[in-house]
Order: C-alpha cells, then structure tokens, then sequence
C-alpha cells in the first residue's frame, strides 16, 4: 500500500511498562519504527498512530497507556533500519543500537536526544485490527528540538528525504 500512499514520514515510537518476563516483572523498555501516523484533531490536540500487532511495543503501549512520538531526519537511517528488523521483547533496542535517550518531560517515557521533534503522548482510544493496533493519543507535550532534512519511508525497505526547492 505504500507505493500507492507513500512516502510516510517515518517516525520512532518509544514507551515503557512493567511486564513479566521470565517470571519477574521487570520496567521495560522499547523503539520501534512506524509509518502510520498523523493528526487527527487540532482543537482537540489528537494524534493517530498505527504499529503492527506483532511488534513488542503494542504490548507496552497497552500497558502504560503511554508513549512519545520521535520525528527524525536522514542522520538517523541506519538506527532506523536496524530498529525495524529487532524484535524488542528479550533485548534492549535502546541500549543496542546506542540510541542516547533524555527522559519525558510530562511522562517518563525516553525521548530520543538526536530527534528533530518529538510529542509525549497518553493514549485515549486502543482499536485492534487483524494486523495492526491503532492507538489514538491526546498530545501532553510537544517539542521541535532542530531542523534536519526528515527521513520518510518508500517500503522494500527505502527511505528518502526532502528535497530543498
């Protein structure tokens, strides 16, 4: 669908809960890529996010009801690559990938450091399909930290910039 729809800005998407793991609950951690975002209401100060069910992160969001939106530029693309293809439910993606992480300034959620922007959001509304989860979010706090060139995903695994006019 992304050759029709496409390119989609591409974004991070970070939260925490505590879950069970092993027999222990523990504080987790996690990143994932997504390409299916957006505003849904300005008054209202809405956003839309849409993750694949089989991502570990859905679980967390779930949880904590939770996350922060990272926007990042093309600096960031062999992170983003390699985030994509890590399942985070027994490592650390965060700590694997080297990504330097600051804490929410509303929530406790890591916010990238080398984001462009990023929106610390608290889930209102959680619609399951067969293949993703779509997570509605009322936006607590948002922050453009610098200008980069922003990454979007074309699928296959390619990405692509803006381009100056």
């Amino acid at each position: 669908m992304t050759g029709i729809t496409g390119p989609h800005q591409t974004i991070l998407v970070t939260s925490k809960a505590d879950i069970e793991q092993f027999g222990k609950i523990i504080n987790k951690e996690d990143i994932d890529t997504c390409f299916w975002h957006m505003p849904i209401s300005q008054k209202d100060k809405l956003y839309a996010i849409s993750i694949h069910n089989s991502k570990h992160i859905v679980n967390l969001i779930e949880k904590s009801e939770i996350l922060v939106v990272n926007f990042v530029g093309l600096d960031l693309i062999d992170k983003v690559r390699k985030c994509s293809k890590l399942h985070g439910e027994h490592i650390d993606k965060i700590k694997q990938l080297d990504f330097v992480c600051k804490e929410g300034n509303h929530t406790e959620i890591p916010i990238l450091k080398d984001a462009c922007a990023f929106i610390e959001c608290k889930v209102i509304e959680i619609k399951k399909f067969s293949d993703y989860t779509l997570f509605i979010t009322k936006i607590i706090n948002s922050s453009k930290e610098y200008d980069n060139k922003r990454l979007f995903y074309l699928g296959n695994d390619k990405y692509t910039t803006t381009k100056d006019l």
